[in-house]
């Protein structure tokens, strides 16, 4: 007697050789789950493939199901030049903002991110402008006082920052004063400066900063923000 296809139901042993369903992958008509939420059904005893999985978001999940969540998140906005050679470092500082040029009350905003998920860290410069020195003496002895600001993703303050500048003008990667976030008489999250500069000349300075992780190994493709305000006063910095 010639022997049964088997019909692939997950109950009958059509070909009568001892065993139910062999040859099948899978019971027709089961159906399995798919990256994304979608399903395929089993048909002629075969899984069908399943749809492409969906593209990688920022949003805590694994959208592409590949094990990490959000990587392989784009360039623009997630990551700048250090980011993309995996090098961070002073040496590949970014513009803070489109001219480098920093006014009293100017922001800016930055990702901790690489597409591989490590541990990331941001280097930028950029120059203070002093917009007004308010009323003083000309060439009298001013204290400027310039504080900047950080604000992390969701205000958990797991990212600390730091700034390297000199008060002659321009400050080197390795060179000139260093001050974090972390140091004894900042806020956290939140570093101040203060020089003697000159009344009725331009003040500003260069600056190079450092933002990273408060625990290595902290990632996140949320923005962070950085905010410069500016201040100055008859009379040296006591």
């Amino acid at each position: 007697m010639e022997k049964t296809t088997e019909a692939c139901d997950g109950v009958k042993d059509d070909d009568c050789d001892g065993t139910v369903d062999n040859g099948c992958t899978c019971a027709d008509g089961a159906t399995q789950d798919c990256c994304g939420g979608t399903k395929v059904t089993c048909a002629g005893g075969a899984w069908p493939a399943c749809p492409t999985p969906p593209a990688e978001t920022c949003n805590d999940k694994d959208d592409d199901c590949n094990g990490k969540v959000d990587d392989n998140l784009p360039v623009t906005p997630y990551m700048i030049e250090e980011d993309i050679t995996k090098k961070d470092s002073c040496d590949l500082a970014k513009l803070a903002t489109a001219d480098g040029n920093f006014s009293s009350g100017t922001t800016f905003q930055g990702y901790l991110y690489k597409s591989d998920t490590t541990a990331d860290s941001d280097w930028f410069t950029f120059t203070t402008v002093e917009a007004s020195s308010g009323f003083c003496s000309p060439f009298s002895d001013q204290c400027v006082t310039t504080t900047f600001t950080l604000t992390d993703p969701s205000s958990t303050k797991d990212y600390e920052f730091c700034v390297w500048y000199d008060e002659l003008g321009t400050v080197s990667c390795g060179g000139g004063t260093k001050v974090c976030s972390t140091d004894a008489g900042q806020a956290k999250n939140k570093i101040t400066v203060k020089y003697t500069g000159t009344c009725a000349l331009e003040d500003g300075i260069q600056y190079i900063m450092e933002v990273k992780p408060v625990t290595a190994g902290t990632t996140s493709c949320k923005p962070y923000k950085v905010q410069m305000d500016w201040s100055t006063v008859e009379g040296a910095c006591l």
